[in-house]
């Protein structure tokens, strides 16, 4: 029998990015098993039918209450569930498709208490990629990434863990297995600008979190511009025991060894300076 898997994200006010969550994990694990909790939107989203969900009162946004809102709650989830994913609800998650049909499946197999995903950033390389469109498949639209250590996250845990704010990191140490991140924070230009409208604007409990979420559109759009005129690398496997992959793995896993008892216990700037062909695999699931 496969373990049972719940996938958890909390969202306010993502109308673009909450149905590709909801779709992506209800394939993954279920429709009962997903959990969606709402921090006070004002926007309705539809939800699948059999979707759990949650709604909280808003509140200013505050990144430490909220890591320690998902812990406790991925923590009670785990009297139910033998395993336990929480991403943001811009964040894709899934184990190699050429080794596991889906996370049961992966978590079946291996033995670690909790997994650090493989991160990248999705890219949207205009004009070549038109607007994103959230009712058809992402792989349909987006094919290119980079690997990014700020994406390389504790996501997928049996046990109880403490997350740090913007879940970048846990009480944990770093675990790589072949299970894969794609980020969609700069998967399409306009739903980038319109989100950062959203973040510039709202209470934050504590200013010092977040300030790279309220930068202005020029700025925004200078490191959208910058990052889709990368050299583009389309021979990449995607195998984490082959270069280039093994390589950034390494690095990021080299700069943790220096940073024990940091909130951040590993460098979140170490990336790829170029972007890599999402394989087909990869995409046939996105």
């Amino acid at each position: 029998m496969p373990p049972k898997v719940a996938a958890v994200t909390m969202t306010y006010n993502e109308r673009a990015y909450t149905p590709i969550w909801a779709r992506h994990y209800t394939r993954q694990v279920g429709h009962d098993h997903c959990y969606v909790i709402d921090h006070g939107s004002t926007e309705i989203v539809a939800l699948p039918p059999g979707v759990n969900y949650l709604r909280i009162p808003r509140s200013p946004h505050d990144d430490q209450r909220r890591a320690l809102f998902i812990s406790s709650f991925v923590e009670s989830l785990l009297e139910y569930y033998d395993y336990v994913i929480h991403t943001d609800v811009d964040e894709l998650v899934m184990p190699d498709p050429d080794q596991y049909a889906n996370l049961p499946a992966f978590c079946r197999s291996i033995q670690l208490d909790t997994v650090t995903a493989i991160g990248f950033d999705v890219q949207q390389i205009p004009p070549m990629e038109p607007p994103l469109l959230p009712d058809m498949a992402l792989g349909q639209q987006r094919g290119w990434c980079r690997f990014t250590s700020a994406m390389c996250k504790p996501v997928l845990t049996r046990k109880p863990i403490v997350w740090s704010p913007g879940f970048h990191c846990a009480d944990v140490p770093i675990c790589f297995a072949p299970l894969y991140l794609f980020h969609l924070h700069w998967a399409d230009q306009a739903i980038g600008i319109e989100r950062l409208s959203k973040t510039r604007t709202m209470p934050w409990g504590d200013p010092s979190f977040g300030a790279h979420q309220r930068i202005t559109d020029l700025q925004w759009n200078a490191l959208f511009e910058d990052m889709a005129a990368f050299n583009r690398n389309d021979a990449v496997s995607f195998d984490p025991a082959t270069a280039p992959l093994s390589t950034w793995l390494d690095k990021t896993r080299h700069s943790a060894l220096t940073r024990a008892g940091e909130l951040y216990t590993l460098d979140l700037h170490v990336n790829a300076p170029e972007l890599w062909a999402i394989p087909a695999r990869f995409r046939a699931r996105l």
